[in-house]
């Protein structure tokens, strides 16, 4: 059916940007003519799916506590590597 309309609609002065309506047997039939080709596959558009979650719920609780922090493990240099 496509190619018929594409020869019905070969010649007509169509404009970018506009739309055109008409009744044809019955139904009413919409056309938008767009600057260039819209891109699909066989399902329609490809949309980007989005959504936003609500935070989850805090489960427990956490104070800290005021106290020293232990100094660092001192690392173990070997012999062989004096720095001399």
């Amino acid at each position: 059916m496509s190619l018929f309309l594409a020869d019905a609609l070969h010649g007509a002065p169509l404009e970018v940007g506009k739309t055109y309506r008409c009744e044809l047997g019955g139904h009413w039939v919409e056309l938008r003519v767009l600057a260039k080709a819209v891109e699909e596959n066989a399902t329609g558009p490809m949309l980007d799916p989005w959504t936003e979650f609500p935070p989850p719920p805090p489960q427990f609780r956490m104070r800290p506590k005021a106290g020293k922090v232990p100094a660092p493990d001192v690392p173990d240099i070997p012999s062989s590597c004096d720095a001399g």
